[in-house]
């Protein structure tokens, strides 16, 4: 039964994922399915969604989502010194998730049931991967990740997400200075996914459009 309602809400939330995809800025078509740089996308917009709703079980449906996909620091940040890096404690990791859940339901015994259930498939089907770093952007400030690699021929993700309100615009560029995505005028996130050819490097633009310092993470495959 537990098993059930928890797909139920997974569901629901890769439904939602999907329609606010549909109308996503220059966004080319993508493999067919969730791939791991969407996943961790997911995961924060249903982290942010069961804070604002105090909806424990939103909160383990992120944690589980959080729990497929592992990620690797970069521990790099943008060129030019125009950002501090962030060295907080990441408020999406799936265990912190999981005890906020619990705090929330005051220890409901259907919610430890759930909580035990994401643990319990922490190691499977896990995907690897995803690149992650975590910043803070000056007001009104433009970042910029240079040279980054991807594998020629396969889809390469970038995703930008603020970790607090306001908005973000992202860009890649091609080593020949030609814009190949961009995803503006988005609250909070922005989206890029291209196919890279041979010999070709990218630079990452994000560019802070609120006038107060913006900590964000960029996640890339």
């Amino acid at each position: 039964m537990r098993s059930a309602m928890m797909g139920l809400m997974l569901a629901a939330a890769l439904a939602a994922n999907a329609r606010a995809q549909d109308g996503a800025a220059d966004a080319p078509a993508k493999p067919a399915g969730l791939t791991p740089v969407r996943q961790l996308a997911l995961a924060m917009e249903t982290a942010d969604y069961g804070r604002a709703a105090k909806d424990p079980l939103a909160l383990i449906v992120a944690a589980g989502l959080r729990r497929g996909v592992a990620t690797r620091s970069t521990g790099l940040g943008p060129e030019g010194g125009d950002v501090t890096a962030d060295t907080s404690a990441d408020p999406y990791a799936a265990d912190a998730l999981l005890a906020e859940a619990m705090a929330l339901s005051k220890n409901d015994p259907v919610v430890a049931g759930f909580a035990e259930e994401v643990r319990g498939a922490a190691a499977k089907g896990r995907s690897d991967g995803i690149a992650v770093s975590r910043s803070v952007a000056k007001p009104g400030g433009t970042d910029w990740y240079r040279r980054i690699r991807y594998d020629a021929g396969k889809y390469a993700e970038a995703a930008v997400e603020l970790l607090g309100g306001g908005a973000i615009d992202l860009f890649v560029y091609d080593s020949a200075g030609n814009v190949v995505c961009r995803d503006v005028r988005q609250p909070k996130k922005g989206y890029c996914g291209w196919t890279p050819k041979p010999g070709e490097t990218f630079d990452i633009k994000v560019e802070n459009r609120q006038p107060a310092p913006a900590r964000y993470v960029l996640s890339t495959n």
